[in-house]
């Protein structure tokens, strides 16, 4: 009887409490959560799993929807990609000099949105489009490449097989009209490009179109246009 005294006694003080400051109440109840999920790492971490594996399409459209938030907030601080692109789904984050690779944590691209939020946006990153961010990468590989006479002549039969295929399909983005070479790959039309298909990219797959004879079912495009046509299709 002492027992539920008490407990009517505790809930009485909680809700009068909660009333009487309820932003006081709510600051204190996120303090003692900390607390508590500092104390108990591996509690959080079971029931955090177990949360997911019941729900996981809640959970799957929860990451997308606060990995969006993250990516929306860091174009705000960085600004859209100098050459004018603004849609946000081929606006991508760049490491300024290079680095990227070694970088970026657990190997995912999505994970760098949060990371220069947590850090308050350092100078040493910028917005660019996948257009832009090829293209920069392009020129900093350029400045250690090989330049023995194998190097050189290998680099000129890859371009020249590139600009082979450019000439049947076309010399600019079907879709945005770009005609920089650097930025623009051949794109299946039939979504066939998967699979082992996949295998065949690059150079590789431009002799495979001259030793078919530049058969139909292709089309140029460039990387920003190639990649919002796969998000489209997703």
């Amino acid at each position: 009887m002492d027992a539920e005294k008490n407990r009517a006694k505790c809930r009485k003080f909680y809700y009068s409490r909660k009333e009487r400051d309820p932003e006081g109440h709510k600051a204190k109840q996120n303090r003692n959560s900390k607390k508590w999920r500092k104390r108990n790492p591996d509690k959080v971490k079971n029931y955090s799993a177990k949360r997911r594996k019941q729900n996981p399409e809640y959970y799957s459209e929860a990451r997308k929807r606060s990995r969006l938030k993250a990516k929306s907030d860091a174009i705000s601080a960085y600004g859209i990609c100098p050459c004018g692109v603004h849609d946000h789904r081929i606006l991508t984050l760049d490491h300024i000099g290079g680095g990227g690779s070694n970088d970026r944590p657990n190997k995912s691209a999505g994970n760098m949105w949060f990371k220069v939020r947590k850090l308050n946006y350092p100078d040493s990153f910028r917005v660019l489009c996948f257009n832009c961010n090829f293209k920069d990468h392009i020129v900093r590989l350029s400045k250690s490449w090989s330049m023995t006479k194998r190097a050189i002549s290998e680099r000129k039969r890859k371009r020249t097989l590139k600009e082979n295929a450019l000439n049947n399909y076309g010399k600019k983005c079907k879709l945005c009209h770009v005609n920089d070479v650097d930025v623009l790959n051949i794109d299946h039309i039939n979504e066939s490009g998967g699979g082992r298909q996949r295998k065949r990219s690059g150079w590789r797959l431009y002799k495979h179109l001259k030793d078919l004879g530049y058969p139909t079912g292709y089309q140029t495009l460039c990387f920003n246009c190639n990649i919002l046509k796969y998000l489209e299709q997703i």
